[in-house]
């Protein structure tokens, strides 16, 4: 859909002039945080229930994360990267009522690679209307190809009116970034002891 195609293009122009929605995206933005899911364990192992702790751990906390910033948020977009892009994907069915023309689809070159050629959907829409839980489960399980639900792609939110976007880019971690420090301060200060130990000195200067 252009109208949708042309006010996500104008939105990034005047809030993220520059910044091309990527997997490594924390890199590329002043004010961004990065999270681990698992503290740097590592470890995947079952519990006396044969309850897999590593992918629940990493689950629940990229939920609750999602929750505090998208928690009855009436406009956001929802953006699917792939290499080809159908409406009969499995990530549209999480989607509740879309119509085909509600997605706006944009090719772009030379994001990861010069001649590499990749698809990117977005859509426009209320919260209420999406099965976040299941793209996040599906997300979590990305390099893994026994679990399911299960996606190939790259999956971004962007709270429009807070101007934050959040990326969980596998079972290992997310981003959260924002135009201002003020937007991610809440972020930075209650869920610290989940920041990436690696990255933690880049975060800490922001606040200094």
């Amino acid at each position: 859909m252009d109208s949708t195609k042309n006010e996500y293009a104008n939105f990034m122009k005047s809030r993220y002039k520059g910044v091309m929605l990527k997997q490594s995206i924390f890199y590329d933005c002043k004010y961004a945080l990065r999270f681990d899911l698992h503290d740097n364990d590592g470890v995947k192992y079952l519990n006396a229930k044969g309850e897999d702790i590593y992918f629940t751990k990493g689950l629940n906390r990229a939920k609750e994360l999602f929750c505090e910033i998208f928690y009855d948020c009436t406009e956001l977009y929802f953006i699917y990267r792939s290499d080809k892009i159908k409406f009969s994907d499995k990530i549209f069915s999480n989607i509740s009522a879309l119509n085909k023309n509600e997605i706006g689809i944009f090719s772009e070159n030379g994001i990861y690679e010069k001649d590499l050629k990749t698809s990117l959907a977005v859509i426009k829409l209320d919260i209420h209307r999406i099965n976040y839980e299941n793209i996040l489960k599906s997300i979590n399980n990305t390099d893994f190809p026994s679990r399911r639900p299960r996606t190939n792609g790259e999956v971004y939110f962007i709270h429009v009116k807070n101007e934050i976007i959040f990326n969980m880019y596998d079972d290992r971690g997310l981003d959260i970034i924002g135009t201002n420090k003020e937007a991610i301060e809440p972020f930075y200060i209650k869920y610290n002891k989940w920041l990436l130990d690696y990255d933690r000195e880049k975060m800490d200067e922001i606040f200094k």
